[in-house]
């Protein structure tokens, strides 16, 4: 395209006609593709409806995005797509006479390798940072870096093909490394977007690959310990009407008023805390009497010894979610002590605040009513909780626990369902730019032919340089992603699980690959019927 906007401007053609003339075509096509997946859009909703989520079905209209949110993707891609041939056309209509003579490529710089493992520092530097800055940090982090390799993939593409003129003596290997140290850019910018695809997919499986485990939503209560979340002011009421409807039964439970709040650590460390004397959470289970001894405090069960000076945030009133302003300590830090458990898990977490720790007890909005029971007297007490506290959900953590299994089970399967349709489109990607790549050097496909080369080693070597490169590049993005959802994971003491799920990425990447290897055949071959036959 350089070249033919190249001669357009020895011809005659002013710098902003070239520049109209590539962003016209750009835009047609800009907007054909965004017409056309809004369009396909309402058949895939159907489609997508038909996945179930939670023992739930999906309606159509759940997943269709709000309509400010469609009228911005309508602007934006058309407008990104322009934007991209613009710059992309402006040393064609700067310098036609550069354009239009053979390009050689020159070793980036040394400094552009900067990039990637800044972001990879950002990105470690918010997952163990404090604060509210740790989050915003880490996410720059997780989208600089896949963004950041662009910078390095050409050297990688052209270090590939090197290693084809190094290692390999047969013809098609030779033509392909060839190709490949002529134009690495050209070369990694077709697979760009599958590296991106594989990078994000095997950090967020990565990261999916370990069970919840009980730091999601752990309270140091018992797994058979009952509990009712309520606004403060109607806890005291019904814990009262609990403790008489199991009087009427003869059932033997413990009841007790805690309220809830958050313990917030260094980093992304979040324990969801109880606010109960000490004495009085033991009946529960988790707490033992020897952890009371001393002055009150915070108790900490599990985390990592970094995450030893929390702060305690008060939940909100209704929704649970989080107020920005934290309950003041009564004596500062060194109120929190940790309790170790032999052969507890590292990963293991829960919080109890005693009210004396704190400044201002009073300032929590919610609470909880917790109620003991046995195997025998589960139902019943739940029945009657259920009628004290009407509407309300009746909860427990062995309950807790199976819906985060299934959440998670069903994460990963979403993760899975959206690798594969990123996948689909950059197998298609692939395939367009394999063939768009044989058809621009069809002039010198046809050279080769006439000259005597080998269809067959030309089709070999197409092959070659179609499929290598998203092979190794899918490989290489994998394995990134698999480190950074491994550093991620080390910041909670969890390393990633083996299964299954990790190969998927590795394994899009490898068809995006050979469907591009497939198209390069047949694009060759159309290439080849006419060796002489100019453009």
């Amino acid at each position: 395209r350089s070249r033919r906007l190249a001669a357009f401007r020895l011809s005659g053609a002013t710098p902003w006609q070239v520049t109209a003339m590539a962003a016209t075509g750009a835009a047609v096509a800009g907007v054909l593709g965004t017409a056309a997946g809004l369009v396909a859009g309402a058949p895939l909703r159907a489609l997508a409806a038909l996945v179930p989520w939670r023992d739930g079905p999906w309606s159509p209209d759940d997943l269709a995005p709000p309509g400010p949110m469609t009228l911005l993707v309508a602007v934006l891609v058309p407008l990104g797509v322009v934007t991209a041939s613009v710059v992309g056309t402006r040393r064609a209509a700067r310098s036609p006479w550069g354009s239009a003579g053979e390009r050689r490529w020159e070793r980036p710089s040394p400094w552009r390798w900067v990039a990637p493992v800044l972001a990879l520092a950002v990105l470690l530097w918010g997952v163990n940072a404090s604060g509210e800055h740790a989050l915003p940090l880490a996410v720059l982090g997780l989208v600089a870096f896949p963004l950041s390799v662009s910078l390095v993939g050409p050297s990688l593409a052209a270090a590939l093909g090197g290693a084809f003129a190094r290692l390999w003596r047969g013809p098609a290997a030779l033509l392909a490394g060839r190709r490949l140290l002529a134009d690495p850019v050209g070369a990694y910018r077709t697979g760009a977007g599958l590296v991106l695809t594989v990078f994000l997919a095997s950090t967020t499986l990565t990261l999916l690959s370990n069970p919840p485990g009980p730091t999601s939503g752990e309270r140091p209560v018992a797994d058979s310990v009952l509990t009712v979340d309520l606004p403060s002011t109607r806890a005291v009421p019904i814990a009262d009407a609990v403790r008489t409807g199991l009087d009427e039964r003869g059932i033997e439970a413990t009841v007790a008023v805690a309220g809830l709040a958050t313990v917030a650590g260094h980093g992304l460390a979040r324990w969801d805390a109880l606010v109960l004397p000490c004495a009085e959470a033991v009946p529960f289970g988790r707490v033992r009497a020897g952890d009371c001894a001393g002055s009150p405090a915070v108790l900490l069960g599990g985390g990592r010894a970094a995450d030893v000076r929390p702060r305690v945030v008060r939940h909100s009133a209704g929704g649970g979610a989080l107020v920005g302003d934290q309950l003041a300590l009564a004596g500062g830090d060194q109120l929190v002590r940790r309790v170790e458990r032999d052969g507890a898990p590292p990963a293991e977490g829960w919080a109890l605040v005693d009210p004396s720790a704190l400044a201002d007890p009073g300032a929590l909005t919610e609470a909880a009513v917790l109620v003991t029971t046995t195997s025998g007297t589960r139902e019943a007490t739940r029945g009657v909780l259920g009628g004290a506290a009407p509407g309300l959900a009746v909860d427990s953590g062995a309950q807790r626990r199976a819906v985060a299994d299934q959440l998670h089970e069903e994460l990963r399967w979403a993760a899975a369902l959206g690798l594969l349709g990123a996948g689909l489109l950059a197998g298609c990607g692939a395939a367009l730019s394999a063939a768009g790549s044989i058809t621009d050097r069809r002039r010198t496909i046809g050279a080769l032919v006439a000259a005597g080369a080998s269809v067959r080693a030309l089709r070999r070597a197409s092959r070659l340089e179609a499929a290598v490169p998203r092979l190794v590049a899918s490989l290489v993005a994998s394995g990134a992603g698999f480190l950074v959802g491994a550093a991620v994971l080390s910041r909670w003491d969890l390393a990633p699980s083996p299964n299954g799920w990790l190969v998927l990425p590795v394994a899009v990447g490898s068809l995006a690959a050979v469907v591009a290897a497939a198209t390069a055949g047949p694009a060759l071959r159309s290439a080849s019927r006419e060796p002489l036959a100019g453009r």
